[in-house]
């Protein structure tokens, strides 16, 4: 048996949906911890002071996330993991 055999009958045990599930608890875990690399206010899409509604936006309706590191002392703001649309 090779070795992709022996990593696909590993994970046969497990169903699709506890696979996903464990995806998505692993990038749950690295948002929480590793402060983002693309910044929302760094791109002329974003949109500041705030609209009539209180939020900040991005002019392109991407979703934006909010991190905040638990020290409060490095970096914090809106992030978008993966933007084609950022511009400087």
């Amino acid at each position: 048996m090779t070795h992709n055999a022996k990593a696909g009958d590993l994970l046969e045990q497990f169903s699709d949906i506890q696979l996903l599930e464990e995806l998505a608890r692993r990038v749950k875990l690295r948002e929480e911890e590793n402060e983002p690399e693309n910044w929302c206010d760094n791109c002329r899409h974003f949109k500041y002071p705030k609209t009539e509604n209180g939020n900040v936006r991005c002019v392109k309706k991407h979703k934006m996330k909010f991190w905040m590191p638990k020290g409060y002392t490095d970096d914090f703001g809106y992030y978008v993991d993966f933007c084609p649309d950022r511009e400087a």
